[in-house]
């Protein structure tokens, strides 16, 4: 996981640590890789952990809420190799991977970061539940 100097929630973790948190405790191995899904679920995540998720601001007047701070995350940790893009020609079937062993590092590194703070930790493993429910596995 990189280790930046990113800003961070109040909660005190930086986007991209607070997005791999979330991917890190997901049970299943792939998500949809389409903008739509993934900004509408962090979204959604944002509405129900506000102080988590300062950082991340959605536009409104989109087709669907987007936010940048997201999409850096995204892409941080994507050049990371944390998560890997794979799909068609067309990207609307993109879909992304957390290779193997890849979400138990995160989980690791996590609790070990944050192991005084067993409270933040079950917000990430709770909403990682309430992404997979509302992102599908693929685009």
């Amino acid at each position: 996981m990189p280790r930046t100097r990113a800003s961070a929630s109040r909660e005190g973790m930086p986007p991209h640590r607070l997005v791999a948190g979330v991917l890190g405790y997901m049970k299943r191995d792939r998500f949809s890789g389409s903008a739509q899904d993934i900004h509408t679920a962090f979204a959604g995540l944002q509405r129900e952990e506000p102080l988590l998720f300062t950082e991340f601001v959605f536009s409104s007047g989109e087709n669907f809420p987007y936010s940048k701070a997201l999409e850096r995350a995204l892409s941080e940790l994507m050049h990371s190799d944390v998560i890997k893009a794979f799909g068609e020609i067309n990207p609307g079937y993109l879909t992304y991977l957390i290779p193997v062993g890849q979400r138990r590092r995160i989980r690791r590194f996590l609790e070990q970061e944050y192991c005084r703070r067993p409270q933040l930790l079950q917000k990430l493993r709770r909403l990682a539940r309430v992404f997979e429910a509302s992102c599908p596995p693929t685009g």
